[in-house]
């Protein structure tokens, strides 16, 4: 099955990163409790909202670290 219950872009959302309503509006959205979202990015800068607001997050570096990442995370990967 898919890991990933919500997915979601900024030109969806219409708004951009790294302001903070994008991640607001996507937690909404979604119905994610907070401390059970996960966002993942490339740019350090689009962490800092998303983890201020207590989402768990994951810079992005390699496609080989990211199960890794996540497993660490608690995300069920199976």
């Amino acid at each position: 099955g898919d890991i990933f219950e919500a997915f979601f872009t900024s030109c969806w959302l219409g708004y951009t990163k790294p302001s903070r309503r994008i991640y607001e509006v996507a937690l909404g959205v979604s119905q994610a409790p907070v401390g059970r979202a996960v966002f993942i990015d490339d740019r350090g800068p689009n962490l800092m909202p998303a983890r201020a607001l207590g989402m768990q997050t994951v810079h992005f570096t390699s496609g080989d670290r990211l199960p890794g990442q996540l497993a660490a995370l608690g995300v069920n990967l199976s």
